[in-house]
């Protein structure tokens, strides 16, 4: 059988384009409760009680107030709806807060490279919450198609996010390259028929790109 020339890129944000503000979210937890910090509160909405709500969450099955109370709760936080809304604040003033700029010149170089037609469409796929709508104009102009899990309705690495980015890119699974930061999100693409490519960098992207002939070397 032959395989469909590769003409889409689809890219995970987070660790991959943008990153949190780890030192601007530590001060504002601080404020929330003493000795509360990044680390603690990653640690808590990844136990095994709280991280069905986050699945939940992040496909839009919750609301906010829902899943922040449940994470305020988890803490053990005084007071939960006024902690859960400083909680959510603290999130969306930090979270993708730090672009990647060298990841996000190799797509726009991307996009600018059309030699012999091999330009791609250029897509995003992210697990996200209402918290990163905030950061998401500063850098969505640079994509094509736009696949967000609390918009879509499905997350990484369910096989219906997948879908979702294919049919918004109108291209079959074997024509796109995913680039993720996870090894269970490229498997996951992999196993459909996409090009899984695992992100570790800005310049090993860029290498890997331009020997597709989608940058100049």
């Amino acid at each position: 059988m032959t395989q469909t020339r590769p003409s889409a890129l689809l890219l995970d944000i987070e660790g991959v384009v943008a990153h949190p503000d780890v030192a601007a979210l530590d001060a504002a937890l601080a404020d929330v409760a003493p000795g509360l910090d990044a680390a603690g509160l990653d640690a808590a909405r990844n136990r095994p009680t709280t991280y069905p709500l986050w699945r939940a969450y992040s496909v839009g099955a919750l609301t906010p107030a829902e899943y922040w109370t449940g994470i305020a709760g988890a803490l053990g936080l005084e007071e939960p709806p006024a902690a859960a809304a400083a909680l959510a604040d603290a999130m969306r003033r930090a979270w993708w807060a730090r672009l990647d700029e060298p990841v996000l010149d190799v797509v726009r170089g991307v996009r600018q490279h059309r030699a012999a037609g091999r330009f791609p469409r250029l897509g995003i796929l992210s697990n996200s919450a209402p918290e990163h709508e905030a950061h998401i104009p500063r850098f969505a102009d640079v994509f094509d198609v736009h696949c967000f899990s609390h918009r879509i309705g499905a997350r990484k690495p369910d096989e219906a996010a997948f879908r979702a980015s294919l049919a918004a890119l109108g291209v079959p699974a074997d024509a796109v390259v995913f680039v993720d930061d996870k090894a269970r999100n490229t498997d996951a693409a992999a196993a459909l028929g996409m090009i899984g490519v695992p992100f570790v960098g800005a310049g090993p992207l860029r290498a890997y790109l331009a020997e597709r002939g989608w940058l100049d070397p």
